[in-house]
């Protein structure tokens, strides 16, 4: 359900989350790429005034999409083997969220600071837990009117091996198709 209560996300098998106005008791829009054939995925709401949709999905991604056009405008790889099965934007600080898997960890996605330029390979160790897959960006940060997550991967992430409550630890291995940043949280 939507922070003023007007709308409601329905993930509906096979493949589409559906954006329900709970006023005009009608679908609004439908977005699509993610997977939910067999489990139960958890969307939710987020960014600036909640512009975005997130949902984790059956193929080990996260996927992000425009509320008011159904853009899909990311999709986030960093889990390892296993459903994405539940997401949550912190509703305090926009551009961070957090997504869980069947690989036993959670992660946590966070944009840069506002004026960070990466230039260097985070994958030192000095720099970096090692789930970094080494490449580096230069984004600008993220505003109200534009997309969290409209460059290429401009989140950083860590992962929590759920099992054994060990930050870093995941079998998450990185990020397969972006630049992940991670984040060091203990």
């Amino acid at each position: 359900i939507s922070s003023d209560s007007r709308y409601a996300l329905i993930n509906h098998a096979p493949d589409d989350l559906l954006l329900y106005d709970l006023v005009k008791h009608r679908t609004v829009r439908k977005f699509t790429g993610q997977q939910q054939r067999d489990d139960v995925i958890r969307s939710c709401f987020g960014g600036v005034d909640e512009d975005f949709i997130l949902s984790g999905s059956e193929d080990s991604n996260v996927y992000i999409w425009r509320k008011e056009t159904g853009t899909l405008v990311e999709i986030l790889s960093g889990h390892g083997k296993g459903n994405v099965n539940s997401v949550a934007w912190n509703p305090k600080e926009v551009g961070m969220f957090a997504s869980c898997s069947d690989d036993h960890t959670i992660r946590i996605w966070e944009a840069p600071p506002a004026g960070v330029a990466l230039t260097e390979d985070l994958s030192s160790p000095s720099l970096s837990n090692g789930d970094y897959d080494g490449r580096a960006f230069s984004p600008p940060p993220p505003s109200k009117s534009q997309s969290p997550a409209r460059y290429s991967h401009p989140y950083r992430s860590d992962s929590f091996d759920a099992s054994a409550g060990v930050a870093g630890a995941g079998g998450g291995g990185g990020s397969g198709s972006g630049t992940l940043w991670p984040r060091n949280v203990r």
